[in-house]
């Protein structure tokens, strides 16, 4: 039994067991279809087999990284003639892991990079030009991988019913950089470009290397001719999952291409700016200006002064004094809720109470008030006494 045959039929298992092993209520839930690329993962995007597969490729062991790149290439400051590999939807370096890896490379190391998102300054650097395309707009369909070199591989295709392998290189410097293998329209989506003395292989097509395509028809042809063209004789070979290089595509978010590109960094930074200046100076509430309150008037004191003011223009005292007395007998029903149709003790105790007036004073002026509606006339003097005990009862 050949290495190929063996490892579709530990597949083969494998799958049939996930079936029932997914099986719940006598239902079988569907397997999970989107790309995680990790090496222990036997899912159909998993990358499970491309990882057992290659030791049969290299003279040296397989190492997985353990560490997150910036960690193992410090680790391996001066290694040389060692192959690192790295398979994942985004890839994505930090400031420490960019100086780096480039210096990993240029001392003679090779790094194989397969991802449908390759930080941008990594490209730039070596000067490719790429295009990546939006895939969730793309529908499935049998889609197909070539590799470049016709005249030893002839032009045999490898493919699978899945998303179309759209991204491709649109750029590059001829005299570093050689095409490897294009996609379904001839188009290149791998590459390997000489730096140092050492080299970066780039590949778009991560799916390629998922468990699902591998197993389909005789893909494993193609992913033993990708890695054909790395050193046999490397002293050391590492493989990373996405999660131990840059960052995985669960981490990954839109604020990390902004951290990734100055000028869109600077860009939301002065926005940010902005917004904090108008929240500091333009978002206060604004208050209009409160006029000042006019002090309350006594009403009842006006209108003893009004009444006052009639008095010297008529003349006619008892008239005043009824007028007066009628609003002194309203006043006290609105403000103290008293029945004045009964005016006796309990009456003038009890409006004494709730005035805050001497009850003698109360007294005094119910006795004033009685008098004067049973007299057809009063004199002046009679006329300013009632006055004035209304007057000083207001003003309590």
């Amino acid at each position: 039994m050949t290495l190929i045959r063996k490892y579709q039929l530990y597949f083969l298992v494998l799958a049939t067991a996930s079936v029932f092993a997914t099986c719940k209520n006598g239902k079988r839930e569907m397997p999970r279809m989107y790309p995680a690329f990790m090496y222990r993962d036997k899912e159909p995007m998993g990358t499970n087999m491309a990882y057992r597969l290659l030791p049969h490729l290299f003279n040296a062991d397989i190492t997985l990284a353990s560490k997150k790149m910036y960690g193992l290439v410090n680790a391996l400051s001066y290694a040389k003639s060692t192959v690192y590999i790295s398979i994942g939807k985004n890839i994505i370096l930090g400031e420490e892991e960019f100086g780096q890896l480039l210096s990993y490379v240029q001392r003679g190391n090779e790094f194989f990079i397969s991802g449908n998102n390759i930080d941008y300054r990594l490209l730039d650097t070596l000067g490719i030009k790429h295009n990546y395309e939006d895939t969730s707009a793309l529908k499935k369909q049998d889609t197909f991988l070539q590799i470049a070199d016709t005249t030893t591989y002839s032009k045999k295709k490898y493919g699978f019913f899945f998303y179309p392998f759209s991204d491709v290189f649109n750029g590059y410097d001829s005299s570093t950089t050689k095409v490897l293998g294009v996609n379904d329209k001839g188009r290149p989506d791998y590459i390997v470009v000489r730096y140092g003395k050492g080299k970066f292989y780039f590949h778009l097509a991560p799916t390629a290397f998922t468990n699902y395509f591998l197993l389909t028809a005789g893909n494993t042809d193609y992913f033993n001719q990708v890695f054909s063209y790395l050193s046999k004789d490397a002293t050391a070979v590492y493989w990373a999952d996405t999660d131990k290089f840059g960052k995985s595509s669960k981490e990954f978010s839109a604020l990390s291409i902004f951290w990734k590109n100055p000028p869109l960094m600077y860009a939301m930074l002065l926005a940010c700016t902005f917004m904090l200046l108008y929240i500091a100076f333009e978002s206060k509430r604004k208050r209009r200006l409160v006029p000042p309150l006019e002090p309350n008037i006594n009403s009842s004191l006006s209108f003893v002064q009004t009444i006052g003011n009639l008095y010297l223009q008529k003349k006619d005292n008892r008239n005043i004094a009824v007028k007066m007395v009628s609003y002194f007998f309203e006043h006290v029903r609105s403000n103290y809720h008293l029945n004045t149709h009964s005016i006796n003790a309990e009456f003038i105790q009890s409006l004494a109470g709730k005035s805050g007036v001497a009850e003698a004073t109360v007294k005094d002026l119910l006795t004033q008030a009685e008098y004067i509606n049973q007299v057809e006339s009063i004199t002046d003097q009679e006329l300013f006494h009632i006055s004035n005990l209304i007057y000083e009862f207001y003003k309590r």
